[in-house]
């Protein structure tokens, strides 16, 4: 028998490793909270070593909070669930490839997944989106370039097809960059008097990801929730006709020209969005400009036009320390023609009717990073609960009895044992080729027996809930005069993945050595 279930959610931009700052934000909200969401660059920095794995110039790093949450110094006072951005410690990310706890309480969603929290239906797609890796496979390792460095957080087709081939529909999603022409369903005026430059790519069709866009047209899920461009903004995307979400555009450059309105008018919200967005903190450091800067040392090779390409970028850009757009997208060759999805676009239509997309800015004093929702849902009451003995071995955490809400999604296990096959991680292997669009029919008939193995090996054994099975597995901060601190480490076998891939009975293919 369905019920009605609301859920307090508070939702969260870019993190930037300020967890105190965010869970203090929080509480001073003094509203109920049962889940926390974290829209990406959550840097889940566990010491200096991990530093030397993101994505910035060397001297703009810091360890941030996390690493007190994951030694335990300090718990997180709500159950938190983050995907990954552009600036993230890729190496630990990498260990939770499936998801896992990246310390107690906070909940990493791994590249793709989807995850049941008490009956609130919530995937998620870390990284950000480029065109030159979206077909690669997962072949990046430790340790990292200039280059892996950067292309290991790109999101990848094999992930999306997996998020694509949801039929039971989310009733959360989670993405770092904003689904492609998102833009066009909100106050598009308003998001261009904050941020001008992005005209160019509005007008062109790049802004955003065609991944996360084609996820958007297919699985439909009631939220969506982005951070990546530092502003806050709202859209409604009605479903029907399909067709609206491509044929919805206007003309940037138009809507900037234009009186926005009449002189004698006052907008109180918009003036306390301008007030926010303009004050100045010394002490903020824009990276995705800086990443561009570097981008210029380390890769000298690049042809005249991909620099041509990123000084006009920058020179285009209204303010010029707040560059929110990524390099990686600064770096691809210009081009007048709008960017269509690289993803399958008739995969399977499922979900609501309409998306209500909620993107937020980072965390930093005056601005608009958090925000509280409440969503209400059907579900059916649980009636499972892991028993925890069943997987345990000498080599695992010792599971405890604290029951977090979050279990697997049964479809999306389904989804991974049928990807699995596709699975590349290391260039000595031999894996079958991502199916074509003509061949979906057959994909989800493999996903639905794969669904029956599920529920026959899985379900009916209890075996839904996520235990809670993380262990500290690295080293904690180390003095100043440690060596070792100017070294990426070594890679670690997560014990987490190791109890993923035997339930479902796959060979782990995280562990390179």
């Amino acid at each position: 028998m369905m019920r009605k279930k609301s859920f307090n959610i508070v939702v969260e931009g870019c993190c930037h490793g300020e967890l105190d700052s965010i869970y203090e934000a929080i509480g001073k909200l003094n509203k109920p909270v049962d889940l926390v969401l974290i829209c990406g660059d959550f840097q889940a920095l566990r010491n200096e070593q991990d530093m030397n794995c993101i994505a910035m110039p060397p001297k703009y790093r810091k360890l941030g909070d996390f690493h007190k949450y994951y030694t335990g110094e300090k718990k997180a006072p709500y159950l938190t669930l983050f995907i990954g951005g552009n600036h993230e410690s890729s190496n630990y990310l990498w260990e939770l490839f499936y998801g896992g706890w990246a310390a107690p309480n906070i909940y990493y969603m791994g590249a793709a997944s989807v995850v049941n929290f008490n009956g609130l239906k919530i995937g998620g797609l870390s990284g950000i989106y480029n065109h030159q890796h979206f077909h690669w496979h997962h072949l990046e390792k430790l340790p990292y370039n200039g280059s892996s460095e950067r292309s290991v957080y790109h999101v990848r087709k094999f992930d999306t097809m997996k998020l694509l081939m949801l039929r039971q529909g989310l009733n959360v999603m989670m993405s770092h960059d904003w689904p492609a022409r998102i833009e066009h369903f909100g106050d598009l005026k308003k998001l261009l008097r904050f941020k001008k430059h992005l005209a160019r790519d509005v007008d062109t069709g790049r802004l955003g990801s065609p991944a996360a866009g084609s996820i958007l047209q297919n699985v439909r899920p009631d939220y969506w929730f982005s951070a990546h461009l530092h502003v806050r903004y709202e859209a409604l995307v009605k479903h029907e006709p399909h067709e609206e979400i491509v044929n919805e555009t206007k003309n940037a450059t138009k809507l900037i020209e234009e009186e926005s309105k009449n002189e004698d008018e006052i907008d109180l919200e918009e003036l306390l969005d301008e007030t926010d967005n303009d004050k100045k903190n010394e002490d903020e450091i824009e990276l995705e400009g800086l990443l561009d800067e570097t981008a210029n040392d380390n890769e000298a090779n690049k042809s005249n036009v991909l620099h041509a390409k990123e000084e006009t970028f920058q020179k285009e850009a209204l303010n010029s320390d707040e560059i929110d757009l990524s390099s990686e997208l600064s770096l691809e060759p210009s081009t007048d023609q709008p960017v269509k999805s690289e993803a399958p676009n008739n995969v399977n239509k499922v979900g609501a009717p309409e998306t209500h997309f909620l993107a937020l800015d980072k965390c930093l004093p005056g601005r608009r990073f958090i925000e509280h929702i409440t969503i209400e849902v059907e579900t059916r009451p649980e009636k499972r609960k892991r028993r925890p003995s069943t997987l345990d071995d000498g080599d695992s955490a010792q599971v405890t009895e604290e029951e977090t809400g979050l279990s697997y999604d049964p479809e999306w296990l389904a989804i991974t044992r049928a990807f699995h096959k596709y699975f590349k991680t290391s260039s000595n292997q031999t894996v079958d080729e991502l199916p074509h669009v003509n061949d979906i029919d057959s994909l989800n008939e493999h996903i639905s027996t794969e669904l029956q193995w599920v529920n026959e090996n899985i379900v009916d054994k209890d075996l839904l809930t996520i235990p809670n099975n993380f262990k500290v597995q690295t080293e904690t901060p180390a003095a100043p005069t440690s060596s070792w601190k100017n070294q990426q480490p070594p890679e670690i076998r997560n014990n987490q993945t190791e109890d993923f891939c035997r339930l479902l009975e796959l060979d782990n293919r995280i562990y390179h050595l």
